[in-house]
């Protein structure tokens, strides 16, 4: 699986390495798989904190920027500031590509 990754990135950027996790990810769900080896790994060690996991779970749940921040009694500018670290951490340009990667 690693080399299948590795083939896909092309390159040891950490988008171009998302982007492949992301997309072999997207084959096993296709395929009823659950991911294990590298992919799981990453997936669960993605160096999300305690606060980026719970928006990034209200983001699974379809909530908006705003919802969440309502949901969190913080700013909708703080909430913003979350989503782009949470994107930049896996690799992922938007809110559906997050849904592939749970």
């Amino acid at each position: 699986m690693a080399k299948v990754i590795l083939a896909l990135a092309e390159s040891s950027g950490v988008r171009r390495r998302g982007s492949a996790i992301r997309r072999v990810h997207g084959w096993l769900h296709s395929l009823g798989e659950k991911p294990s080896g590298q992919i799981r790994y990453v997936l669960e060690k993605s160096g999300l904190t305690s606060r980026e996991e719970e928006i990034a779970t209200y983001i699974r749940q379809g909530l908006s920027n705003r919802e969440i921040a309502r949901q969190l009694t913080v700013s909708q500018r703080t909430v913003e500031g979350h989503v782009y670290r949470i994107f930049a951490k896996l690799g992922v340009t938007n809110r559906n590509e997050l849904q592939l990667c749970y």
